[in-house]
């Protein structure tokens, strides 16, 4: 039958290369990457619903266009008069789905800038705190 042994304090093996642990250090570095997560996740969620804003209001512009140009093609009788219109309103309707879909890929590529800066600066902060821990552990190792 084997014998438990009691296991060492981390950060007090004598002799060993065991690292000094600030666990608040830790715990703080840990808090500051879920906050950068939840953001980033915020940033998503705020892209999301313009996009579907956006496409909704480019849905209901098509709808309204063409309720419109139907109205006004059921009233005329001349096939020369109806080609015109029916030309200059699928112009119209093409044109104003492009500025729909020019604002959706702007707020995808704002997003996308905004996250990357987000991530960035946590990454930078992550590596400024970890260099500010392994100072302290130098300091807490040469005490």
């Amino acid at each position: 039958m084997a014998t438990k042994r009691p296991l060492p304090e981390i950060g007090k093996l004598e002799g060993s290369a065991m690292p000094y642990f600030d666990v608040d250090a830790l715990m703080k570095m840990q808090r500051n990457g879920i906050e950068t997560m939840v953001e980033a996740n915020r940033i998503f969620v705020d892209t999301a619903q313009a996009i579907a804003r956006c496409q909704s209001d480019m849905v209901k512009d098509c709808v309204e266009q063409m309720t419109r140009v139907f109205a006004e093609m059921s009233g005329r009788r001349e096939p020369g008069a109806i080609n015109v219109k029916e030309g200059a309103a699928v112009q119209a309707l093409f044109e104003k789905a492009a500025g729909h879909v020019r604002d959706i890929a702007e707020l995808l590529s704002k997003s996308n800038a905004d996250t990357i800066q987000l991530v960035n600066g946590r990454m930078k902060s992550l590596m400024d705190e970890a260099g500010s821990a392994a100072k302290v552990r130098e300091s807490a190792a040469a005490e």
